[in-house]
């Protein structure tokens, strides 16, 4: 009787000490489920609080933008805002071209006529520069076209182009001639013009520093508008010759080629013996 009552007080003993480790454990157990309530509350803020630098970062990355293009140049987006490359590709497919030209409204202006001639050229002709046809009789009617240009060193030559007119028989139109060295329709001389490109491209001249010295060195009043307006000719009238040597370089034997980055694109330099040309790769 004894031993039972000794084994049953053993066992009481175990039973409590389990209950009471069974308790701890329930008690541990809700301490960890509090402590990871309150750790997944952190998370959420934590990540609500990168989010939020996230889109500061971006708003700074904007600013930061807009100001090198104030400062410097124009910065492509997706080279400071490479996590939104989508977004920058949705702009670009939504953001409409510039219309060309001034603004609506804006007043046009042009050249006025120059109180001197240097040059007189009376522009003839002995065929019709349409048809080729000999058959020509002079009208009674001319139209003057000035010119100013570049004489080297330091002075201008402005040449008075007079277009006398013809009526071809054959082709039945009033035709009229280009004079030597003449740009028709242009009040800048072509000396003038490869001057420009010359300091702009190979001595990377800027723009308004062009127009200065056009000014101070020549006494040519240019406008900002015409420097670039002289580009766009140059680059106009030099495509026959572009194509021509893009084409001799294709048929020759060997070829040198290099390369090197340029606005966010890739420039290719391509030459022989004979020729070499520049091309912009996407």
């Amino acid at each position: 009787m004894t031993e039972f009552r000794d084994l049953q007080r053993h066992d009481n003993d175990k039973v409590k000490k389990l209950f009471d480790e069974h308790k701890k454990l329930r008690q541990e157990s809700v301490r960890i489920m509090q402590n990871n309530r309150k750790l997944e509350k952190d998370n959420k803020r934590l990540s609500d609080n990168v989010r939020y630098l996230k889109l500061d970062i971006k708003e700074l990355m904007v600013q930061l933008n807009e100001l090198k293009e104030m400062v410097f140049k124009k910065v492509s987006k997706k080279k400071w805002m490479p996590w939104n490359k989508d977004d920058d590709e949705d702009d670009e497919k939504d953001k409409k071209p510039k219309k060309p030209g001034a603004k609506k409204g804006h007043e046009g202006k042009t050249r006025e006529k120059p109180e001197r001639v240097d040059v007189h050229q009376d522009v003839m002709l002995k065929e019709c520069p349409e048809c080729h046809s000999n058959d020509l009789s002079l009208c009674q009617r001319h139209e003057d076209h000035y010119q100013e240009d570049i004489i080297i060193p330091t002075k201008t030559e402005i040449t008075r182009f007079r277009h006398h007119y013809y009526y071809c028989k054959c082709c039945r139109k009033t035709v009229h001639g280009t004079g030597i060295g003449e740009l028709p329709g242009s009040f800048i001389g072509p000396n003038a013009k490869a001057f420009s490109a010359y300091l702009r491209y190979h001595m990377s001249v800027p723009y308004r520093k062009v127009q200065a010295l056009l000014d101070k060195v020549f006494n040519m009043k240019v406008g900002m508008g015409s420097c670039v307006g002289f580009d766009k000719q140059l680059r106009s009238r030099g495509q026959p010759l572009y194509e021509t040597l893009r084409e001799r370089i294709k048929d020759s034997p060997w070829i040198n080629a290099d390369e090197t980055g340029w606005k966010g694109k890739w420039l290719w330099c391509l030459g022989n013996n004979e020729s070499v040309v520049d091309e912009r790769q996407l």
